[in-house]
């Protein structure tokens, strides 16, 4: 399956190499991401956005294939959790564990799932371990939410270890 079949709506699970039409975000994720793990207390995800299509590679063995990691792209669904699931064996699929595991799992985020006030479509509820990383670096940041009065809230990183917030999206938001 590639990009292109993803058009009206769909979803693929791969547990091959890679998805065609996803190579870019592969290597990305390749280089940012901890080795490959059977152990699913140790998951992280690296999590893009193009034309609409969610990318969700994790570092975490395939069940059916321990050569290559999980990978989703998905026009379906933006729920980091519902991911997740589709990540874990059989076996550890059951609410408790999903519940855990979406809490600890580490989430690096690219700037591509921000919209330009610094929110996203994803569903984020529940995740807190969230880092963003930038189109120029393979150093994620730990991310903050900022909580608004109206809307959704936004998302910032510190840049630097002391340094100014910038909007996940947009420029600095302090100097």
């Amino acid at each position: 399956m590639t990009i292109d079949d993803l058009a009206g709506s769909g979803s693929v699970v791969c547990h091959r190499e890679r998805i065609s039409g996803f190579e870019r975000e592969h290597d990305r994720a390749k280089h940012m991401l901890p080795t490959a793990t059977s152990d699913s207390n140790s998951i992280a995800v690296f999590v893009t956005m193009r034309n609409g299509v969610v990318y969700f590679h994790s570092n975490r063995k395939s069940s059916l294939d321990p050569a290559n990691v999980v990978k989703i792209a998905t026009n379906e669904t933006t729920d980091l959790k519902t991911l997740l699931l589709n990540v874990l064996p059989e076996a550890e699929q059951t609410e408790t564990t999903l519940d855990r595991l979406h809490k600890s799992t580490k989430y690096v985020l690219d700037t591509s799932v921000f919209d330009p006030d610094s929110s996203t479509s994803l569903d984020l509820e529940g995740a807190e371990n969230v880092w963003i990383v930038t189109a120029d670096s393979f150093t994620p940041r730990k991310a903050l939410r900022v909580e608004r009065a109206r809307g959704p809230p936004s998302w910032c990183y510190r840049r630097g270890g002391r340094g100014s917030l910038r909007s996940a999206r947009a420029g600095s938001l302090s100097p």
